[in-house]
């Protein structure tokens, strides 16, 4: 996920998905949705997540008819979540997950409707 000599190449990668994820379904201008990984919060320092997150939403620009959704507020603290050891899962907090398909939702319904 965070390997630094994999993050340079992430925008490349999302950029391409996008390409084959729209050849297979002959949408070619199926729209987009990235949602930021943002579990955990937002990063108190530079480092691989930063570099990460940047790189999500360098490739969801250059992709037509996307949009990068920033997920990072959405995270709850451990000792208010079930699953204090995960923060990789938004520590199985039901509220981040929710908030998160919401924001999802709603940028999704916002490039329906500019069409």
């Amino acid at each position: 996920m965070c390997t630094p000599a994999a993050i340079p190449e992430y925008p490349d990668n999302l950029e391409h998905l996008a390409k084959d994820v729209r050849k297979e379904f002959k949408a070619p201008n199926l729209s987009m949705i990235v949602g930021e990984l943002g579990n955990g919060g937002p990063v108190k320092k530079a480092g691989a997540m930063a570099d990460l997150r940047k790189a999500q939403q360098q490739g969801a620009s250059r992709i037509k008819n996307a949009v990068f959704v920033n997920t990072t507020a959405f995270a709850r603290p451990n000792n208010l979540s079930p699953n204090t050891g995960h923060g990789h899962h938004w520590f199985g907090n039901a509220e981040s997950y929710f908030l998160v398909g919401d924001a999802l939702a709603k940028a999704t319904i916002e490039l329906i409707e500019k069409k």
